[in-house]
C-alpha cells in the first residue's frame, strides 16, 4: 500500500553502493499489459494462457525500459506499490527478484492515504469505506502470495523498522543477497533525489514520531476503525 514505508525501505537499499533507486516504475504493469493480455482476456485471467515466449517478451519489455534509465549499478529497486498485484508474474518472469512487502499499522496506512492528495489519483483513497474495501482485498491477495511463495517474500513492518533501524535494515539488505554497508542507515545524509510524497519526511532520517498517528484523528475516522477492526 502507499504510505506504508516504501520510500524509507528504498532509501535504505539505495544507500548500498550496488543499488540504484528506481522509484515507482510503471514498467511491469506496462509490460504485462502489452504482452500478457489477449482478446477478451486481461490480467490476471490471461496469465493461464502465458507461454515461455510470453514471459520472455514481458522480461524484454521491462528490461528495455530499465535500460533507458541509464542505471549505473548492478541492482535496481522498483517500489511501485501496485506491484503487489503482480507478484505471481514477477516470480514467473524474474524468479531471482528479491520481493519486499512493506506493511504498517492498517489504520495509519489508510489514514495516510486518505489525508494525502496524490498527484496521480489513487482512486480508492478518497472515501473511508472504499479504503477499507481496498485494504482488505489487498490483505487477502497478500495472504494468497505468502501461501504460494512463503519466505521468498520479506515482510518489513514500518513500526519495527523505525524502532530498530539497523537490525531491520540488515535483514532487508541480506534478503537482497547483498553485503552490509553502514551507509544503508544513513538516510538523512543521503543526497539522492526522492520523487514521492514522502520526500520531505525521509529527509528527516529514521524516527518513530509517526507511530499511531491515527489517534490524533480518531474522532473523524470511525468508518476506518470499524471496517479495519
Amino acid at each position: 500500500m502507499p504510505r506504508s514505508g516504501t520510500t524509507l525501505v528504498e532509501q535504505i537499499l539505495a544507500g548500498h553502493s550496488d543499488v540504484y533507486a528506481g522509484g515507482e516504475l510503471s514498467f511491469l504493469a506496462d509490460a504485462v499489459t502489452a504482452h500478457g493480455t489477449r482478446a477478451q482476456h486481461t490480467y490476471p485471467e490471461a496469465a493461464c494462457k502465458w507461454t515461455q515466449k510470453t514471459l520472455q517478451n514481458i522480461a524484454k519489455s521491462y528490461l528495455k525500459a530499465i535500460a533507458e534509465l541509464n542505471v549505473d549499478a548492478p541492482r535496481l529497486t522498483d517500489k511501485m506499490p501496485s506491484n503487489f498485484l503482480y507478484l505471481g508474474a514477477i516470480r514467473a518472469v524474474f524468479p531471482n527478484a528479491a520481493i519486499i512487502h512493506c506493511a504498517r499499522n492498517p489504520v495509519d496506512t489508510c489514514l495516510g492515504n486518505y489525508r494525502q492528495m496524490f498527484t496521480v489519483g489513487q482512486h480508492f483513497s478518497y472515501d473511508q469505506d472504499d479504503l477499507v474495501r481496498y485494504y482488505n482485498a489487498y490483505q487477502g491477495l497478500m495472504d494468497h502470495w505468502r501461501a504460494l511463495f512463503g519466505d521468498d517474500i520479506l515482510d518489513v513492518h514500518y513500526e519495527g523498522l523505525v524502532q530498530a533501524p539497523k537490525q531491520q535494515a540488515q535483514k532487508i539488505v541480506a534478503h537482497c543477497g547483498l553485503d552490509w554497508q553502514d551507509a544503508c542507515v544513513n538516510v538523512k545524509g543521503s543526497a539522492r533525489a526522492v520523487y514521492t510524497v514522502s520526500a520531505t519526511q525521509v529527509r528527516d532520517g529514521i524516527h518513530a514520531q509517526f507511530l499511531e498517528r491515527w489517534r490524533k484523528y480518531e474522532a473523524h475516522i470511525q468508518p476506518l476503525l470499524d471496517g479495519l477492526g
